[in-house]
């Protein structure tokens, strides 16, 4: 009986861990690009929940709201989660379009005009099995890198491991191994220690 209390609580407590997180993508720095312009990446993964976190730079007087505002895009596997336009070295006002993911956004400007400035910003996403799209874009007047630009720096995707073959089993897997060959063990215990009387 002890033995089967044993692996029950083992069972529960392996079953309660949570996968652990692999980092799935990262880029350095895409240095200064054009507005409009875009970069993506693809990644594999496992399905479930991930995290998002990346610096968007601006170069020189990327503009907020104003007469010629710099509309920054994030889409993950083909559905918006965060548009915006912040003053990063330009004129303008802060605004945030569409946050469906509740992303953090902190930082900002450098300092004045044509100084250029920087956005932190995570989020949660939903990652599918296989293969994930994230496409990152500006849209606005085409000012020309003189006068302003945007960058993508410290991007890191962390999520579930994809799965492959000979991969390590998940906790939840090695729950169900251990409280399968531990009732086995059992069985041929007690089919050990039966008695034959014969009259």
């Amino acid at each position: 009986m002890k033995s089967i209390k044993f692996l029950a609580a083992a069972s529960a407590i392996a079953l309660a861990m949570p996968a652990q997180a692999a980092t799935l993508y990262t880029e350095g720095d895409t240095g200064m690009l054009g507005s409009p312009g875009a970069y993506g990446f693809n990644a594999a993964a496992g399905a479930g929940a991930g995290t998002l976190s990346f610096n968007l730079d601006g170069y020189r007087s990327l503009d907020g709201v104003n007469c010629c505002t710099d509309t920054f895009l994030l889409t993950v596997n083909g559905s918006s989660v965060l548009s915006l336009a912040y003053s990063l070295g330009g004129p303008g006002t802060n605004t945030i379009f569409l946050n469906t993911n509740s992303a953090t956004i902190t930082g900002g400007a450098f300092g004045g005009t044509f100084d250029g400035g920087q956005l932190q910003i995570s989020l949660p996403v939903a990652l599918l099995a296989g293969n994930n799209s994230f496409d990152f874009s500006y849209s606005g007047s085409d000012q020309g890198l003189g006068d302003e630009g945007w960058g993508i720096s410290r991007l890191v995707l962390s999520g579930n491991a994809p799965a492959t073959n000979g991969a390590v089993p998940e906790p939840a897997t090695w729950a169900m191994m251990i409280a399968g060959f531990g009732l086995v063990s059992m069985a041929m215990r007690r089919k050990q220690n039966v008695s034959v009387r014969y009259a």
